[in-house]
């Protein structure tokens, strides 16, 4: 038992303490937060939990045959014992001996090679006794502990003794700490099973080796139970605050992990919403074109907002009636955008190309696409949303004839009326999308139809 927990005080110095045991050593927190671990670390941990389990395996396979060989004795069968169990005796004792050998030599090469590497600083005295030793120093001797116990061992041979874990063989305080501490350290029961069970000669396969355990487990926890219930009067009632403290609380805890989440998201919790207005927002109309040569966009008109402003909680309130999520608390603004563009619509080579693919009859899809972009105060990322609408044919010539300023004249005007086309009403979610906003009865309000104006002009040249 000291053994096994000065072998796991030295692993957790060694995923924990790296950092002081080395130079230029990553620390356990740093090694977390960039998933990587360093390769010596690595190594070490490997070669640590490698000589546990093999120390924990030779002496399960010593300890069951010199259990064997003890009950031949007991059991008047006088003379020699057998002689594979010698064989099998003299072969651990000599591996255990090879093993505490290599332990010396790694742990000595490794403080050797660290502390040849620091700087010698003769201001810095080191006690032994002095609680200012370093993580490296305690490691070292935590270590040299672990393998004079192991040695001790080795001389007088290991205690032949039946029942499972040692703590419970006992129900005195120590034992039942140890045996808490032994069940909540990850995977710690699940390897000494399998280890025994590995080099076990036994009828059981692994699932009934670890159920045998696990009965022996709740068994020990069973004991300590009835032994707590008869240190009380017979039919002896419960106390108040026991009732309080377990019953009460934990009634209390189920709650909150049940309708928590909910609460916590819902329009209740009024610490949760902060206002998030949009401070910004680009409007831009484009036509697309897709035909057989691929897909032609060409960009007719671009703006920025004209005003922004939040609606007073009146017409807020009266807003709210007609939605279907009445009780999610929202701003509402009203953003209005210029009715011209930012931009000039000038004549180019891309324009050309997409007028004479308007102008050929073949199978041609033309689609105008109006993108929405809003930037909000506490977001960096902006919140983008787009409406499509399909041309028909007759609207497809009217786009061409409108785009077509070859030979006209400066000062006239075109025209290409869309129906339905801008949103009355739009709501930025928490995707950073444009998403439409749905009605308590299920409606949708139509958009507003729009009338895209090509005024010409001609500018005299400089």
């Amino acid at each position: 038992a000291l053994r096994l927990s000065l072998s796991l005080v030295c692993l957790g110095l060694l995923v924990f303490g790296w950092s002081a045991m080395v130079d230029n050593g990553r620390s356990f927190a740093t090694s977390i937060r960039t998933s990587n671990f360093g390769g010596s670390q690595v190594l070490v941990l490997i070669l640590f939990l490698t000589f546990i389990v093999m120390d924990r395996a030779l002496y399960n396979w010593y300890r069951a045959d010199h259990v064997d060989a003890v009950d031949a004795i007991t059991n008047d069968t006088r003379g020699t014992l057998d002689g594979g169990w010698n064989l099998k005796a003299v072969l651990a004792r000599i591996v255990l001996t090879a093993s505490v050998l290599v332990h010396v030599t790694i742990i000595h090469l490794l403080l050797v090679v660290q502390w040849s590497r620091k700087r010698a600083d003769y201001n810095m005295q080191v006690s032994l006794i002095g609680s200012n030793l370093s993580t490296l120093t305690n490691f070292y001797l935590l270590y040299v502990a672990y393998l004079i116990l192991s040695a001790v061992q080795l001389k007088y041979d290991v205690h032949a003794m039946r029942g499972g874990l040692r703590c419970t063989h006992n129900t005195d305080l120590l034992s039942m700490i140890a045996f808490r501490v032994y069940s909540v350290v990850p995977f710690l029961n699940e390897l000494r099973v399998i280890i025994d069970w590995t080099v076990t000669e036994t009828s059981l396969n692994l699932y009934m080796w670890m159920k045998l355990e696990d009965a022996h487990h709740n068994l020990y926890r069973t004991r300590l139970d009835m032994e707590f219930r008869a240190s009380t009067e017979r039919a002896e009632p419960r106390p108040v605050f026991e009732k309080i403290y377990m019953g009460v609380a934990l009634l209390f805890v189920i709650l909150v992990l049940l309708v928590g989440p909910i609460l916590f998201f819902s329009s209740l919790n009024t610490l949760l919403f902060v206002a998030n207005p949009v401070i910004s927002g680009e409007l831009a109309l484009s036509v697309q074109v897709e035909s057989i040569r691929g897909v032609t966009s060409v960009v007719l008109f671009s703006a920025g907002q004209d005003a922004l402003m939040e609606l007073d909680s009146e017409t807020a309130g009266k807003f709210m009636l007609d939605l279907s999520e009445q009780e999610v608390k929202s701003t509402i603004q009203h953003i209005n955008f210029p009715t011209d563009s930012d931009e000039y619509w000038q004549t180019s080579r891309k324009r050309q190309r997409l007028m004479n693919e308007l102008s050929q009859s073949g199978d041609v899809q033309v689609s105008m696409h109006m993108t929405f972009e809003f930037k909000q105060k506490s977001w960096q990322m902006p919140c983008t949303g787009e409406t499509v609408k399909f041309l028909n044919e007759s609207q497809a010539k009217q786009l061409v004839d409108m785009m077509n300023v070859t030979n006209d004249t400066s000062g006239s005007t075109r025209k290409l009326y869309i129906d339905e086309f801008f949103p009355r009403y739009r709501r930025l979610t928490a995707g950073h999308e444009v998403a439409e906003v749905i009605f308590h009865d299920g409606q949708r309000q139509p958009d507003k139809s729009v009338t895209l104006s090509l005024h010409l002009s001609r500018l005299d040249s400089l």
